[in-house]
């Protein structure tokens, strides 16, 4: 199951950038700065989480703990992508 925009927790975000495609992910791109206030960017990587971590479930409230726990508690200074799945793998042993 792919998490969509119509299945997010939060409403308050910018849809006005381009959409993100696998291969700017695969490039490198996975340890720039993920900017939470960007859908795109969120869906793109919760989505790439589940894939990374091999999520075989339809569970929408899976998805939404993990968009809680991006937006709500990895610390601020944290910015780029490796180092918030870093603080994720680090702090929780389920999701």
């Amino acid at each position: 199951m792919a998490y969509k925009k119509i299945d997010m927790r939060f409403f308050d975000y910018n849809w006005n950038t381009k959409e993100i495609n696998d291969s700017e992910f695969t490039q490198g791109n996975e340890y720039k700065e993920l900017n939470r206030k960007d859908g795109f960017e969120m869906l793109h990587y919760i989505n790439s989480l589940a894939k990374i971590w091999g999520w075989q479930t339809d569970n929408l409230s899976s998805f939404r703990h993990l968009e809680g726990i991006i937006r709500n508690e990895v610390p601020e200074n944290i910015h780029t992508r490796a180092d918030i799945l870093k603080w994720i793998q680090d702090n929780y042993t389920n999701i």
